[in-house]
């Protein structure tokens, strides 16, 4: 755009005879100058190496100023309307920090929880720019939510045994039924006898899995699925869920997957089949 601009003004300024540089034998070099003058007018008021000798020239360089004026205001105010908007995360953010510190200070917190808190934050702009996932996701409708989650998280919530002869349908309701949470290093996220009621998507980070009495028993990554016979069962949790690491997770509440397949019959009525299989199991195993 500003090429064409000064080419354009730069013509008409050959038009009007070049001002008291005259006409050029050499075409070019009087078209070099007239695009310098163009600029320099443009971006400023000149230099006065070149300048207009008569009544149209002295017009001609006012309106060329006044265009530059606008001109460059435009651009000017549109960069640092874009530099605002790509700082905005950035000052959000820092107002979270700013907020949680006077509070810590207020209360005294102890140094050692400050910096999780710290880190905590740290660990929220590095990886969501300051915000998490679903309340970006919370202005959009519910059909695009489900499809934004269902895109991120098919491959994982396919791996769920039950779920592999679910519909997309289903599978899009159980993605918007979805909660995210974030873990810190070493919180426990349920521990072995809690009620089952919830599975467990990792989308990033790693969770260690122990044993009652803490013995690990395995570590999973990103893309693994666990908790899900909470799903199917009425039983207690019979190992400890830990996060190793910084982790977001995806949990599906069991309340409200069984909501869900209340809508999904035959789904349902695999699902109970399921139960009532996994209940004779039990039942024959506590006989022998």
């Amino acid at each position: 755009m500003m090429p064409i601009l000064v080419h354009l003004i730069a013509c008409g300024w050959i038009a009007l005879g070049s001002g008291t540089v005259g006409p050029d034998p050499n075409k070019l070099m009087e078209y070099v100058k007239a695009f310098y003058w163009a600029m320099t007018t443009l971006t400023t008021v000149g230099y006065g190496d070149i300048s207009a000798k008569t009544p149209p020239q002295m017009l001609y360089a006012t309106m060329t100023q006044l265009l530059g004026v606008g001109v460059f205001g435009f651009i000017l105010s549109n960069v640092a309307s874009l530099l605002s908007r790509l700082d905005a995360a950035r000052e959000h953010h820092m107002e979270n920090i700013d907020q949680i510190e006077t509070f810590m200070n207020s209360y005294n917190i102890p140094t050692d929880i400050r910096w999780q808190v710290r880190s905590y934050y740290h660990y929220v702009w590095k990886e969501h720019n300051g915000r998490l996932d679903r309340t970006l996701l919370k202005s959009l409708p519910d059909k695009l939510q489900s499809e934004i989650n269902f895109s991120i998280n098919r491959s994982v919530i396919e791996r769920v045994p039950f779920l592999r002869s679910a519909s997309r349908e289903l599978l899009e309701d159980i993605m918007l039924a979805l909660d995210h949470r974030v873990y810190v290093p070493h919180e426990r996220i349920f521990r072995a006898g809690d009620p089952g009621d919830s599975l467990y998507l990792i989308h990033s980070g790693c969770v260690d899995i122990l044993t009652a009495d803490g013995q690990p028993i395995a570590s999973l990554a990103e893309g693994a699925v666990f908790g899900e016979i909470a799903l199917i069962s009425d039983g207690p949790r019979t190992a400890t869920a830990r996060a190793s690491s910084y982790c977001d997770l995806y949990v599906l509440p069991k309340a409200s997957f069984l909501a869900i397949i209340d809508a999904y019959p035959e789904f349902k009525a695999h699902i109970e089949g399921m139960m009532l299989e996994r209940q004779g199991a039990k039942t024959l195993a506590d006989a022998s």
